[in-house]
């Protein structure tokens, strides 16, 4: 099957044509299902979000979300969406992070793999039916460089291992203010760590010929939120939205 032009967070194409397949991120700041929670309300507010986009024959085909605050013992069918299926990465022994994937029910996982430090968090999946791969990453404010050097030896590890036909995405929070997403440097002013992670994620995308190409700000007047791709020219999209869940824009 031909994998459909990417359209992230776009309002056109027919579910039954797919010409548009659309990818969400956001940074969920807790997606916790359970009674207590003042975060239970939120998978019932995206799941309606979805619907309303069926409604106008507008196929969501991943849903990618950091920070879901998920933990190993809370189930899948808590933070189920009808028709799709969850890939997850939780945290376990910290609050916060935590990493997931909510994909098409017409799309299969073919395999996975996570890394997860303590402190930075990454999950990957192959969907070989479309030929696209996609890696959800999740790094805390302030992470150690020494974390955020792991965390860019895995996403390398995979961006150097896969076929040159297939369709990458790389999603997530990276939390680097520091970039200039325009000049594509480091500016002044941020702790040496948040630095040099800075310009380890700028030669990673250069050297792995990427594109970063969200030129908006996701949170307040920061650019925190990053959607990299070796496939830009398939982009036919891109727009930041304000939603209820979080401070982050979808």
């Amino acid at each position: 099957m031909a994998s459909p032009p990417i359209t992230i967070q776009s309002y056109t194409g027919t579910t039954s044509n797919a010409k548009h397949a659309s990818i969400w991120l956001l940074n969920m700041q807790s997606m916790n299902p359970s009674s207590s929670s003042q975060a239970r309300w939120k998978i019932t507010e995206l799941s309606a979000m979805i619907r309303k986009e069926e409604s106008n024959n507008h196929m969501i085909s991943f849903v990618c979300l950091t920070e879901t605050w998920l933990k190993p013992y809370m189930l899948d069918a808590q933070v189920h969406i009808p028709g799709y299926e969850i890939t997850r990465r939780d945290r376990d022994k910290r609050t916060g992070g935590g990493v997931a994937i909510f994909s098409h029910e017409s799309i299969p996982v073919c395999s996975t793999e996570n890394f997860d430090d303590g402190t930075c968090q990454a999950l990957y999946c192959s969907f070989d039916t479309i030929n696209r791969d996609i890696i959800v990453v999740y790094r805390p404010p302030n992470a150690p460089l020494s974390s955020s050097t792991n965390l860019f030896k895995f996403i390398n590890s995979i961006t150097a291992n896969i076929e040159n036909s297939v369709k990458l995405c790389i999603l997530g929070d990276f939390n680097l203010p520091c970039i200039d997403w325009n000049m594509e440097s480091v500016i002044s002013g941020f702790s040496p760590d948040g630095a040099s992670a800075g310009r380890a994620l700028l030669s990673l995308i250069n050297d792995s010929f990427l594109s970063q190409l969200i030129r908006n700000p996701t949170r307040g007047d920061n650019i925190l939120d990053l959607f990299i791709t070796n496939r830009d020219t398939d982009v036919v999209d891109v727009t930041n939205r304000v939603t209820c869940l979080s401070d982050h824009c979808l």
